[in-house]
């Protein structure tokens, strides 16, 4: 097959593809939006790099490891956050502490969290990780303490919360998240609108579309569109869009309830690249995962090395 081109209007898709399959191979293409990659390598005998429309590579299925894989469908040196050698230094002056927060039926929970920290809760589905992420923004009852920079937030909820600079990412990016019908602008600007407001009240049409494309350029969502509906792109670009969203509010505490469930290889190293320049940019960071991604966690939490991060197992 040579020289294959798609456009949808004024997007380019393909940009001139070329392969070959011989009788009897199996060849895998593998790009951003495919699942089951670890399955393809292991059955396919020629593998063939997708990246935004472009063949990066093509050789013998047993040549590419999975890490090597997501470095190709990456693009770039750095993908994970355990990757980069500098690290900034946390603040000594605590944003959030959690005291004795309590959810039915289970034990108090305490935490802390600085600027530019990262720290991981782990556990598995039923054991309490996205109650407490919850429970701290005042999404769910709970008793107990929850301060930012030493004063409490009394009777919490998430717009009350929202407004003291805490946000959270809920797992649910279709259900709790993403208004899917709505455009990738629309989506971005939910969050955003307050920071862009002018001392009259007036939303500044010319800043609301500069933030929008600074965002889908740093985020690399794809397709770059500012008005693509978000219910129109992959798992990955859609998380993408939400993450965005989040810092586009400038947080100083983000929440990330499971930020990379659901998504790919490939997209889950450039979410974990982005949460790692949002802690270097200052915000104090919460991620939980499921014990079962847990070499994942410890992976982006480990850049964290100079705050002494911590894996916190709920």
């Amino acid at each position: 097959m040579q020289d294959i081109r798609k456009d949808f209007g004024s997007i380019k898709i393909l940009h001139g593809i070329n392969f070959a399959v011989a009788a009897g191979e199996i060849h895998a293409l593998v790009g951003h939006n495919g699942a089951g990659k670890s399955t393809l390598l292991s059955i396919a005998d020629k593998v063939t790099v997708l990246r935004e429309g472009r063949v990066v590579q093509t050789g013998p299925a047993s040549q590419i490891k999975l890490d090597e894989l997501a470095h190709l469908l990456v693009g770039g040196a750095e993908m994970a956050l355990g990757d980069r050698q500098h690290r900034a230094q946390r603040d000594d002056k605590i944003i959030l502490q959690v005291e004795n927060l309590c959810l039915a039926g289970r034990p108090p929970a305490n935490l802390s969290l600085h600027a530019r920290e990262i720290i991981g809760i782990a556990g598995l589905v039923g054991a309490g990780r996205t109650s407490l992420a919850r429970a701290i923004v005042g999404d769910m009852q709970a008793e107990g303490r929850v301060t930012i920079y030493g004063r409490e937030i009394r009777r919490r909820n998430p717009a009350r919360c929202a407004e003291h600079g805490i946000l959270l990412v809920p797992e649910d990016r279709k259900a709790g998240g993403l208004a899917l019908l709505s455009s990738i602008q629309a989506n971005i600007e939910l969050s955003a609108l307050k920071p862009l407001l002018s001392r009259l009240g007036w939303v500044r049409q010319s800043r609301r579309v500069q933030l929008v494309e600074a965002m889908i350029k740093s985020f690399r969502i794809y397709p770059p569109n500012r008005k693509k509906a978000v219910g129109h792109l992959s798992g990955g670009n859609a998380q993408k869009v939400l993450l965005a969203r989040a810092i586009a509010a400038k947080p100083r505490v983000l929440i990330l309830d499971q930020p990379t469930a659901g998504v790919d290889i490939g997209a889950k190293a450039e979410i974990h690249k982005l949460i790692g320049l949002a802690a270097d940019g200052g915000v104090a960071t919460l991620v939980s995962r499921s014990a079962l991604d847990r070499t994942s966690l410890l992976a982006a939490i480990s850049r964290r090395s100079a705050s002494a991060a911590e894996v916190a197992a709920v």
